[in-house]
Formats: structure tokens, sequence, C-alpha cells
């Protein structure tokens, strides 16, 4: 995840790595009422964060 290397806009050669264009799709879809890139990322601190609290961060036991 380039988000962890602090380089939000460079996949450094793998797809896989997420970047900031992941919230902008994810930020237009049905799910999250195309609220954009800012409720995006806010879900995804917030699920995060419910990971974090559960300790479960390296493999979530539920849907948040």
């Amino acid at each position: 995840m380039c988000y962890g290397c602090r380089r939000p806009y460079d996949p450094m050669g793998d797809a896989r790595n997420m970047v900031e264009q992941f919230f902008a799709a994810a930020g237009q879809t049905e799910a999250i009422g195309k609220a954009g890139v800012v409720q995006a990322k806010k879900h995804m601190l917030e699920l995060l964060q419910a990971e974090l609290e559960k300790q479960e961060l390296e493999q979530p036991k539920e849907q948040y």
C-alpha cells in the first residue's frame, strides 16, 4: 500500500498498491452514495479504527 509509503500517487510498479485513484473510484460508487473522495477516506479510517480497537488489523473477523 503506497499510502503506507506516503506516496499516494505512486503505485511503485505494482498495481496492487493502494493509491489516491482507489479513493477517487470508491467515492463514486453507489454503495457510498457517490459521496466522493473525502467520504471514502473517512470510511476507510473508521474501518481501520474499528479493526484496531478489536485488535483485528491483520484479519478482521466481521463486517463493521
